[in-house]
């Protein structure tokens, strides 16, 4: 009967950490940012840009972008409409996803300012 007791725990616990990892927020706590080709501009890219954005819930992965030799975005944390990039450089810069999550405008430390925009 221990082992029995063991396994309910370690199951019940396995799946616990499997739903709270999955997202920093609940989906219904974060505005949905849409999937597809989005583009960077602003003074904190050298020049326009776009990449490929997939969504996952709350977290956002840029991919293949149109520019490379540079350190770029690798995606975006979402709790309700503050987005935080992520990647080398990139994490502590913050702005709003807005346009029912076609767009993310903010701002790095250094005080340039970036837009991620949904091309359509």
């Amino acid at each position: 009967m221990r082992h029995v007791k063991h396994l309910l725990i370690s199951s019940f616990m396995a799946a616990f950490v499997v739903t709270t990892g999955a997202c920093p927020a609940a989906s219904d706590q974060c505005v949905e940012m849409m999937a597809g080709t989005w583009e960077g501009s602003g003074d904190c890219f050298a020049m326009p840009m776009t990449n490929t954005a997939a969504v996952d819930g709350c977290e956002i992965t840029f991919a293949d972008w149109s520019m490379t030799g540079e350190s770029l975005p690798t995606g975006a944390v979402v709790v309700g409409s503050a987005a935080t990039l992520t990647g080398d450089g990139w994490s502590d810069c913050t702005g709003v996803l807005a346009d029912s999550g076609m767009m993310i405008e903010g701002t790095c430390p250094d005080g340039c300012a970036f837009m991620l925009e949904m091309q359509e």
